[in-house]
Order: C-alpha cells, then sequence, then structure tokens
C-alpha cells in the first residue's frame, strides 16, 4: 500500500516542477568577444594593418626589395610590380585569418565554415561564383560602352598570357582575404551574440568603410559597395559557402582590372587585355572616371540584384525565420562528435533498431528457457536417489520447456553463443525420459509402506 501511495504523490511532484523550470531563464555570461565594436577592432586590427605592413617595402626606395626582386627576373616587370603591390601584399592578411580562427577555441567553428561541407562542393561554388562575377561586371561594361562613356581597343599579346594567371592568382588571394575577414570572421562571430539580420548589415557597412579611402572614391561609390556588402553576405547566407562570394569578388577585380584595364576601386593596371582610351573617358550615371563603373548605378543595380535574388531563393525554401535568429551555440569543435545529416541520421537510427530487435527475439527464447531447464538438471544430479516424491513430480513438468516444436536445431539456430543451452536441452531430454523409469521404484515403494503399517 505504501508503495502505491508513494508513486502517485511522485508524479504529482514532476508536474509542479515541470511549469517552474521551464520559466527559469539563464543569464549568458558576459563576453565582450561577442560585441560589435570589439568585432570591428579585431578585424580593422589584422587586416588593415598586416595588409600595410608589406606595403611599407614599396613605399621607401632604400628599402624596395619586392620592386627590385620583380624588375631582376625581367618578365613584364611594371604590370608584375602592380600585381605583387596591390594584390599579393593581402597574402599575410589570407594566411592570419585561418590562423587566428583555428588556433583560438572560441573561433574555431569559424574556421569549419571555411572547409567543405562536402567534397567538391567548394570547387562547385568558387566555379559559380566566378561565372556570376564575370556576367555582373560585363554587364557594367557593356552599359558604360553602350552609353559612350568608355572606348576600348584590344592590347592582348601571346607572351602575356603567364602572367594573367598569375594576375588571377593575386587577385584571388587579395579577394578571399577581404571575404574571409568580413563574410568569413566578422559575419560569424556577430551572429553569435546578434541576429543574422544585425552580422548582414553590419558586414555592409563595413565594407564600405574599407573602400572610402581610395582614390576617386565618392559617397555614391562608397553607398554602391555597402551594398554590395551586404549582397556577398546574403549569397554566403543563402549558399553556405564563404567561397561563392569569394569567387564574385575575384571575378569582379580580375575582369574590369585585368581583361578591360578600368580602375578597380581606383587602382589602374599596368596590363591588360584591352586597354581603356583614357582621352575619351568620361563620368556619368553609368560609369566614373576616377573610380570605375562601382562609382555608378548598374554596379548598383547588379549588385541589388544578387542580393535581392539570394534572399528570394532563402525565402521560398522556407528560411526566412533565420534573419531573426542568432547563433547562441557555435559550432562544434572538430575534435567533438559530428551530428549526422537527416538523412545519415536515420539510416543509422533504422539499422541500431533492427540489431537491437533482432538481438532481443534472437536471445528471448534460451534466455527464457535457461532457468525452468537448469531448476530440474541440478535436482536431478545432485539427488540421483529417488526418494523424495517432489522431484519425481516435478520430472514430468522438466519436459515442458524442451518441447518437440522448439527442439535441439531450432536452439542452435539463434547463433553460435547459444550453444551451451543446446547441450543443456539435449541432457533434459535425456532425463525426461529416465524420469519414468525412476519414478516406477518409487510407486513401488508407496504401496508396500501400508502394508508394513497393516503388518
Amino acid at each position: 500500500m505504501s508503495a502505491d501511495r508513494a508513486a502517485p504523490e511522485r508524479v504529482n511532484m514532476m508536474s509542479e516542477n515541470e511549469p517552474r523550470i521551464e520559466e527559469v531563464k539563464v543569464k549568458e555570461p558576459f563576453d565582450h568577444h561577442n560585441l560589435i565594436i570589439w568585432i570591428l577592432l579585431v578585424t580593422a586590427f589584422w587586416y588593415l594593418l598586416i595588409c600595410s605592413l608589406p606595403g611599407l617595402f614599396f613605399s621607401r626606395p632604400d628599402i624596395d626589395y619586392f620592386s627590385g626582386l620583380v624588375h631582376q627576373i625581367g618578365y613584364m616587370p611594371d604590370a608584375m610590380n602592380f600585381a605583387v603591390q596591390y594584390y599579393l601584399m593581402t597574402l599575410p592578411a589570407f594566411v592570419i585569418v585561418f590562423l587566428y580562427t583555428g588556433l583560438t577555441k572560441r573561433n574555431r567553428f569559424i574556421f569549419r565554415s571555411f572547409l567543405p561541407i562536402k567534397p567538391g562542393r567548394t570547387m562547385k561554388m568558387l566555379l559559380a561564383g566566378l561565372l556570376v562575377g564575370f556576367i555582373m561586371n560585363f554587364a557594367c561594361i557593356v552599359c558604360a560602352m553602350i552609353n559612350g562613356d568608355i572606348h576600348l581597343f584590344l592590347n592582348f599579346a601571346l607572351n602575356q598570357i603567364p602572367f594573367y594567371f598569375i594576375a588571377l592568382v593575386f587577385v584571388f588571394i587579395q579577394s578571399s582575404s577581404e571575404e574571409l575577414w568580413t563574410r568569413g570572421f566578422m559575419y560569424e562571430r556577430i551572429n553569435v551574440r546578434y541576429p543574422l539580420w544585425v552580422a548582414i548589415l553590419v558586414n555592409g557597412v563595413f565594407f564600405g568603410m574599407l573602400h572610402c579611402f581610395n582614390d576617386g572614391a565618392t559617397v555614391f561609390a562608397v553607398v554602391e559597395i555597402a551594398v554590395c556588402g551586404v549582397s556577398f553576405s546574403l549569397a554566403k547566407w543563402y549558399t553556405g559557402s564563404i567561397w561563392f562570394p569569394a569567387g564574385i569578388h575575384t571575378a569582379w577585380n580580375f575582369t574590369q582590372n585585368f581583361l578591360f584595364g578600368l580602375p578597380n576601386s581606383g587602382l589602374v593596371s599596368e596590363a591588360s587585355v584591352f586597354g581603356l582610351d583614357a582621352a575619351t573617358a568620361r563620368s556619368s550615371m553609368v560609369y566614373s572616371v576616377p573610380f570605375g563603373v562601382e562609382g555608378a548605378i548598374p554596379a548598383l543595380v547588379s549588385d541589388g540584384l544578387l542580393g535581392l535574388i539570394c534572399l528570394i531563393l532563402a525565402i521560398r525554401q522556407g528560411r526566412a525565420g533565420e534573419l531573426l535568429q542568432r547563433q547562441v551555440t557555435p559550432r562544434r569543435d572538430p575534435e567533438g562528435p559530428q551530428p549526422l545529416p537527416p538523412g545519415k541520421r536515420k539510416a543509422k537510427a533504422d539499422k541500431e533498431a533492427a540489431s537491437e530487435w533482432h538481438y532481443e527475439n534472437a536471445a528471448a527464447a534460451p534466455v527464457d528457457a535457461a532457468p525452468e531447464n537448469n531448476v530440474p538438471v541440478d535436482a536431478a544430479l545432485e539427488n540421483s536417489r529417488p526418494v523424495d516424491a517432489g522431484l519425481v513430480d516435478a520430472a514430468p513438468e522438466s519436459s515442458r520447456p524442451v518441447d518437440a516444436d522448439l527442439g535441439v536445431n531450432a536452439l542452435i539456430g539463434h547463433g553460435p553463443e547459444n550453444g551451451e543451452l543446446a547441450d543443456m536441452a539435449a541432457e533434459n531430454i535425456e532425463l525426461a525420459d529416465m524420469a519414468p523409469e525412476i519414478a516406477e521404484p518409487v510407486e513401488m515403494a508407496e504401496t508396500d509402506i501400508p502394508d508394513i503399517k497393516e503388518s
């Protein structure tokens, strides 16, 4: 009675405590690493400072080691010097972002976002970004040509082909370093404490401010680049890969700077496939002479369309709610167990359930029969003298678990681990056959007892 009364009281106590547990709110510890101002300072320090230090070797002629080395090589020294000075010099920032996010524990989840989600997907995203970036920049250049703002002429030679491949690698390093710090580190770090839309907007504003001190920068150009930063953030959110916007950024810079010879944020290359007739170029709403196509309306429209398309596609997938969410718990570290995708998770659960069902059904029959069979076997071995009538009565019952329908072969079929049970079952069958023979002298003894008493 006491056990029956204790159970409902315990249930009532749990039901009363459940709503109280749900109402408790755990206050998150303060971490200055998640503040926007701190994230902006860290990004500006690592990217701007590390990128500006190598430029000192070009600003002072007495220590112009890199420029002198390039001229000693003798292959397109002016063009190569431009590519090294303005693009390859971001290599330290490219390397440090991997080291900083990979070696610091709190940022390791950002490092994992740089890695491919599945084999081959990173290269597909990069190639898709290169194609999209080329189409976007080429469309802006065509608009400027149709409007009569620029006139181009062919300026290509076969010996320049190796240079353009080298320049493409240098541009990829420069563009990817910006993407890894802005759409990588800053984007992910802000989203830990703030909703995703805050990370996207702050990312765009910071990206625009990075270019406000470039040669020929205007207010409209800075706004356009800020919109570009928002669009690239939306592209990263929709695709889930940092290398898609990195590909767009690389193709945009390479197309306008080394293919068509136009200014890239105020920088003009020393060599390009097509040359610009600077004497006939003019500024308008379609093209900016000092800043290029980035300071005009077509670039603003193309960047806005990119972000709008990514946003619409994400909403159609039912992901609009992600913009209001924040990443409270960062992704797991590479050392810990990784969650499986939904398909593999279901397949693993089904496999475990099937193996567990097979184990239970295979072991149930011999385990249940074993206790019943062990009792009469042990009793018959220890009490081999046919004196106790209880054992004689239990002997016929001991044959019931070893049914003919089950048989020794059925026990053996459950697996090699049940071989001992099969041997025990065979011994029980022999004992069951011997039981009637043992019962006969006992019955005779019982019939003789009354005669002795009568006498």
